[in-house]
């Protein structure tokens, strides 16, 4: 984790930097998932974003190889080029403190919880319904991108964590950049 690329997006009038950074995201885990990357991770260190939004920067980490093999990729191709500036892979300056940045799930449906109940426990509807009541939906207050599942075609909200933490750990990251081990540097 001794380089990192910045992409940042730029001011549009046709689209919110929202749904740019929806769009980005959505290339940028296509692309790590058809390359099987495992080793890029991400953090947004945009210090004007709002705290449930993820701003306007999007930051590459990794080894400088692996971007540069990353980037010779093309994945950026399709119009998001018209949306965002990048320079040059970078050295990371000396960083003392790191980013945790994870995926986070709520139990937010609970229909859903519900109906997992019921199949595994054998238990009766309105039985399912006094231990889950609609009540028991549970909501995050974090930033988010929004992504369609390949499989299922469905929308969903992919929530972000970022939180500061004081060294940095090796690992893999997931096919969202994102780790519930590894570290990135903060600076």
């Amino acid at each position: 984790m001794n380089y990192y690329l910045d992409i940042q997006l730029l001011p549009s009038s046709d689209f919110s930097v929202q749904i740019l950074m929806n769009t980005l995201y959505v290339k940028f885990h296509r692309a790590l998932v058809a390359q099987k990357r495992f080793d890029i991770g991400v953090s947004f260190p945009d210090p004007e974003k709002t705290p449930l939004t993820l701003g306007a920067l999007f930051r590459l980490h990794s080894n400088q190889i692996s971007l540069q093999q990353f980037m010779d990729s093309n994945w950026l191709v399709g119009g998001m080029r018209d949306y965002v500036a990048y320079d040059r892979i970078s050295e990371v300056p000396s960083a003392k403190n790191a980013w945790a940045v994870r995926r986070l799930q709520a139990k937010s449906s609970p229909a859903r919880e519900r109906a997992r109940l019921i199949r595994r426990k054998n238990i009766s509807e309105k039985d399912a319904f006094l231990l889950i009541p609609d009540t028991s939906a549970k909501k995050l207050s974090l930033p988010f991108v929004v992504l369609y599942s390949q499989s299922t075609g469905q929308k969903f909200r992919l929530f972000i964590s970022q939180k500061a933490c004081q060294m940095l750990v090796d690992g893999k990251f997931n096919s969202y950049g994102l780790s519930d081990v590894a570290t990135v540097p903060k600076f």
